[in-house]
């Protein structure tokens, strides 16, 4: 699979970085390293560029580059086992959410309506 395919909030681990030269380099430089875990945490609105976090750092790369990224797509399991976590011990709905900020203000917005008790 593509790292160009995923949608915003996936997490995924390069398998492979292709490309040629200079511009495979490139990417290798930016820490986009075969086994490194990659999230995407945006997309513009018209598709390009991408925002993904890499080793803690937040890139952005045309969606071109994100292409010749071959990525496996990581489930929530493998996520907790990551972070020394049993999967079992985990609830349902705590999903894999890396660079959510966007997704807490909208929950929150949403909670302080309720409570409120707007429609």
């Amino acid at each position: 699979m593509r790292f160009a395919e995923l949608g915003p909030g996936a997490v995924a681990r390069v398998t492979r970085v292709g490309g040629q030269g200079a511009f495979r380099r490139r990417l290798m430089e930016l820490g986009i390293l075969p086994g490194t875990r990659l999230a995407l945490t945006g997309i513009a609105p018209l598709g390009d560029p991408m925002e993904l976090l890499v080793r803690g750092a937040s890139l952005s790369i045309r969606r071109a580059e994100a292409q010749e990224v071959e990525v496996v797509l990581l489930d929530r399991d493998e996520l907790a086992r990551e972070r020394g976590e049993s999967p079992a011990s985990r609830p349902d709905d705590a999903g894999a959410r890396i660079a959510g900020s966007a997704d807490r203000r909208r929950a929150s917005a949403f909670s302080r309506a309720r409570v409120r008790g707007a429609p």
